[in-house]
């Protein structure tokens, strides 16, 4: 899970304070939503983000950026 992790960071450190769903970061990294949900999760540097920071009033959006 170490590789994840570190992709995740990669991809996400690109491009700092943009904020990307789960479904994104997966395509991108090139894994399944579950191991990247996981690894995401265990992650202290990565934070989950508000819906409303993207405009939408969805109340439960799966939403992650870099601290």
């Amino acid at each position: 899970m170490s590789e994840i992790n570190t992709r995740i960071e990669d991809f996400l450190k690109q491009r700092p304070g943009t904020v990307y769903s789960l479904r994104t970061i997966a395509r991108n990294i090139g894994t399944k939503r579950r191991k990247v949900s996981y690894c995401i999760n265990n992650n202290s540097n990565i934070i989950r983000c508000d819906s409303y920071q993207v405009g939408s009033s969805k109340g439960n959006l799966r939403l992650y950026k870099m601290l």
